[in-house]
């Protein structure tokens, strides 16, 4: 494969000819005889990318599921579950909801909503907000302990298993959603959910044999997995006694394996410090979210070494509700960027979609803009460079934080814009991706698709 007149991460225009799973040579190059050939027309050539943070299945559900985010009021929301598309099963799921628009009710639910079961995710991932027919369905006339406590308001808080084991683990669309990942460029992911087993491992590996899932995968999850990180998903409210989570530590450093742990509170991330400073450090433990991390907290992290994987994109989405719910002085503790570098801190930008969008070059021009929904710019001080803000998303899955480079020899994972670098870094989020390259192999090609898919791919980026 050549692909002739790229604009280099340098700025220089060049030739760029892929051999096997490399890059062969860079230059001024003639076309080889049956070379496929790829003009790029002096858009910019650059590392495919990697999302360090995101949950694939519940990706793949979300594109097939009602956004509630797409109405204001929650009144407004149960009148519009009544033309949502019904899943497989007969049911409704949808997604994205938030208190920001009100309270659902079980009885509004039952009362104003449609006449089939419904489930509801709340942003977060941890809330489920059912109907009296699905509640009905999934208790099964016998309830078990992880539905015994939303019974009587329907809502349930960490049932995604069971929910799934009573309904059937019914697979999305596996294809659909690692096409679209590809149409942004991202080459590779870490899956974080922390319930990632050997079964999910097997499942993934399954999906990559049969070509169907485009990505290299890092799954990070249960302590009985054999490689990538050890998940440990912590909430302020439950947690786990401080022995527990250091012994945890300790075991999976003995296995070989890093700890990544979600800290999305202060209390959360103090507790997590704690724990390293008492259970050791390794090179490649981590800190997910980092959400709310003070300057106390920010030093203990650059002190012990950790590496720092959070997600700007929640200042875009959701600044405006942190506006209005966080203290004035936490907003300052908010996603933090430009404080991570400066104190050199490993550092990477992800998206935790579905529980953030999945565009990475919004993900990445909200690391640059630090601006809410509505226009206010929060925290513009953490803001980083277009730059800084690639070098986040195009590290390797193994090490996120030191961004993979276009040199000769070099693995052929790459990315082909449709215009300069100059001219995207103005607005990443318009970047428009005209190829993506993985190892030596086209995931995707703006020109092999169809007109709607073309307009379904513009729309997205």
């Amino acid at each position: 494969m050549l692909i002739r007149r790229a604009e280099l991460p340098c700025g220089e225009i060049a030739d760029v000819r892929v051999s096997g799973t490399k890059i062969g040579k860079i230059g001024a190059l003639a076309p080889l005889p049956d070379e496929t050939l790829i003009e790029a027309d002096g858009g910019a050539l650059l590392p495919g990318l990697r999302d360090q943070h995101l949950h694939f299945l519940a990706y793949a559900a979300s594109l097939e599921s009602f956004s509630c985010a797409d109405y204001d009021g929650t009144d407004a929301c149960i009148e519009a579950l009544h033309h949502a598309p019904r899943q497989a099963n007969g049911w409704v799921r949808a997604v994205d909801f938030h208190e920001s628009m009100g309270e659902i009710s079980l009885a509004a639910l039952d009362r104003d909503g449609p006449n089939v079961p419904v489930r509801i995710q709340h942003r977060s991932g941890r809330l489920w907000i059912l109907n009296s027919l699905a509640i009905d369905h999934v208790k099964g006339g016998a309830v078990c302990p992880a539905f015994a406590h939303g019974i009587t308001t329907g809502h349930f808080y960490d049932v995604d298993h069971e929910l799934g084991r009573r309904l059937g683990h019914t697979l999305p669309d596996v294809a659909r959603a690692s096409r679209s990942l590809a149409a942004y460029g991202i080459v590779g992911f870490t899956d974080m959910t922390p319930t990632n087993s050997a079964h999910e491992a097997r499942m993934f590996r399954e999906w990559q044999e049969a070509g169907i899932l485009l990505q290299d995968v890092q799954l990070a999850g249960r302590a009985s997995l054999t490689a990538g990180p050890t998940k440990v998903h912590l909430h302020e409210s439950d947690l786990p006694p401080f022995e527990s989570l250091c012994q945890g530590i300790k075991d999976s450093h003995k296995r070989g394996r890093v700890v990544a742990v979600h800290c999305t509170t202060e209390v959360e991330l103090v507790f997590t410090l704690a724990a390293f400073e008492e259970a050791g450090v390794i090179e490649g433990d981590r800190i997910e979210h980092a959400s709310i991390c003070n300057e106390s907290c920010l030093r203990t992290i650059a002190d012990l070494g950790l590496m720092v994987v959070t997600q700007p994109n929640f200042i875009a989405e959701r600044g405006d509700t942190y506006l209005d719910e966080i203290e004035k002085s936490a907003l300052l503790d908010l996603y933090r960027c430009a404080s991570f570098m400066a104190a050199d801190i490993p550092f990477a930008i992800a998206s935790d979609a579905p529980f953030g969008g999945a565009n990475p070059w919004a993900v990445m021009e909200a690391a640059t803009k630090r601006v809410t929904a509505s226009g206010i710019e929060l925290t513009p001080e953490e803001r980083i460079s277009p730059e800084d803000a690639l070098a986040c998303v195009t590290g390797s899955l193994a090490d996120p934080a030191n961004p993979l480079t276009i040199h000769e020899g070099a693995d052929a994972s790459l990315v082909v814009l449709d215009q300069s670098w100059r001219a995207i870094r103005r607005s990443l989020a318009s970047a428009c991706v005209q190829l993506t390259v993985k190892r030596g192999e086209v995931v995707h090609s703006i020109a092999s698709i169809s007109p709607s898919e073309r307009a379904s791919v513009a729309e997205m980026s």
